[in-house]
């Protein structure tokens, strides 16, 4: 998973072939090729306000992320390495980007 506000510096590629590991329904590049994804930040909810209580509560679950959206397919433009997991996905690396503000 790598994270970056610009691409296609060194134009398109037609070789985004690899299927993610985890969802064989989703590409994740190829090589010398990215995938480029537009993340999203999931809508913002309205969420009352309830008084403290002496007795704390459980933590909040965490505010889910937007579905993120293809782009295209590009040659490598060097992009910082977020995460090599063998596990990830297109949602995990759409979080991963937006958690450190890309």
């Amino acid at each position: 998973c790598n994270c970056g506000n610009e691409f296609g510096k060194y134009g398109p590629s037609d070789s985004c072939n690899i299927h993610c590991p985890v969802s064989e329904t989703e590409i994740c590049g190829g090589g010398a090729a990215n995938s480029i994804y537009q993340i999203q930040q999931a809508p913002k909810t309205s969420i009352p306000i309830v008084p403290q209580t002496s007795v704390p509560g459980p933590d909040p679950a965490p505010v889910p992320h937007g579905q993120p959206s293809y782009i295209g397919c590009f040659n490598v433009a060097g992009f910082p390495l977020v995460s090599n997991s063998p596990k990830m996905t297109v949602e995990m690396c759409n979080g991963l980007c937006l958690d450190r503000k890309y």
